[in-house]
């Protein structure tokens, strides 16, 4: 954890899209943040207890603030980045005139996210290989000790994770993340490159969303090539790769250093 105890704490899990939305917008406006890297399974009774949240389901990214109290989503962890910028000269992701608009592409692109971590539980499921490299990435060290005894904690790990969003899993299709991308293809070309003519959070959540296409490279994302290759859906890179050159320039000019 480290850092000053009087800055807020993110909670985030290690390449979730979520949590990626919501450092780009900390980021985006220099707000200093300690991060907690969250535990899945083990350590959800741990952020109930911390939250108070003990009903409905528990997801990161959490932040708690100095005086704010806690939040629970990505957009309400932006937002509040917006209204703490310590950054001189920095754009406001949130303005008054585009507020409502925002929340609806922020929705859209949870629908497209919906679609591709569904998609990643499939792969891993799929993959020891990929599965035994992704797991190793979140869980404590002791369990790299288990041998053959971890995969089939992997497995039981998965069924757990995926079983706590089956409900939004199984509302999402790749029907309705096409009609997604789409509705994208024709903000960018209608509005300058921008979904809502300028820079907004409504650029990030879309960006972010358009890994479901193909995922953002280094330094953006840690991920081995053999990876990479697997979250690409080839039939929506063939429909829609020039949203992948729009997203890739999206984070090379707007993602801070």
């Amino acid at each position: 954890m480290g850092g000053n105890p009087d800055n807020p704490e993110l909670v985030a899990l290690p390449g979730s899209a979520w949590t990626l939305k919501a450092r780009w917008a900390l980021k985006h406006h220099n707000v200093k943040y300690r991060t907690t890297v969250y535990t899945p399974v083990f350590g959800a009774w741990w952020l109930r207890f911390r939250s108070g949240k003990w009903s409905g389901r528990i997801t990161t990214p959490v932040m708690f603030t100095p005086k704010d109290g806690v939040l629970f989503e990505s957009l309400d962890i932006a937002q509040w980045a917006d209204d703490h910028s310590s950054a001189a000269g920095a754009s406001s992701l949130f303005p008054a005139a585009k507020l409502e608009d925002i929340r609806r592409w922020n929705d859209a692109a949870d629908t497209a996210l919906h679609y591709a971590r569904s998609r990643v539980f499939a792969t891993l499921k799929s993959s020891k290989k990929l599965r035994t490299a992704r797991m190793a990435a979140r869980m404590p060290s002791f369990f790299k000790a288990l041998g053959p005894l971890g995969d089939v904690f992997n497995n039981w790990y998965l069924n757990q994770f995926s079983s706590k969003y089956e409900d939004v899993s199984s509302a999402a299709s790749l029907e309705k993340t096409k009609a997604v991308l789409r509705d994208l293809q024709e903000a960018i070309k209608a509005n300058g490159g921008y979904v809502l003519g300028s820079f907004t959070y409504a650029d990030i959540a879309m960006a972010v969303a358009v890994q479901t296409i193909e995922p953002v490279g280094p330094p953006f994302t840690k991920l081995s090539d053999e990876a990479r290759a697997a979250l690409t859906h080839q039939e929506l890179k063939a429909e829609f790769g020039e949203l992948v050159a729009w997203r890739d320039q999206i984070f090379q000019k707007h993602f801070p250093s």
